[in-house]
């Protein structure tokens, strides 16, 4: 069986703001297609994976 990224937490509310922050900003620039930009952001924080959510939505 494969290894899965869940983090446990689905509430914004219950995470750093600068965390949430991240997670947007990286799901802004994947859906922009701002490779780059995926890929630093993929670099900068050792808490996003590439199987990252838009935390306090249902989109990808």
């Amino acid at each position: 069986m494969g290894y899965a990224d869940w983090p446990g937490v689905i509430d914004p509310e219950a995470l750093s703001s600068g965390f949430v922050a991240e997670v947007h900003r990286l799901a802004d620039a994947a859906r922009a297609g701002a490779w780059p930009e995926v890929l630093e952001a993929l670099d900068s924080s050792h808490w996003l994976t590439v199987n990252q959510w838009r935390i306090g939505s249902d989109s990808w």
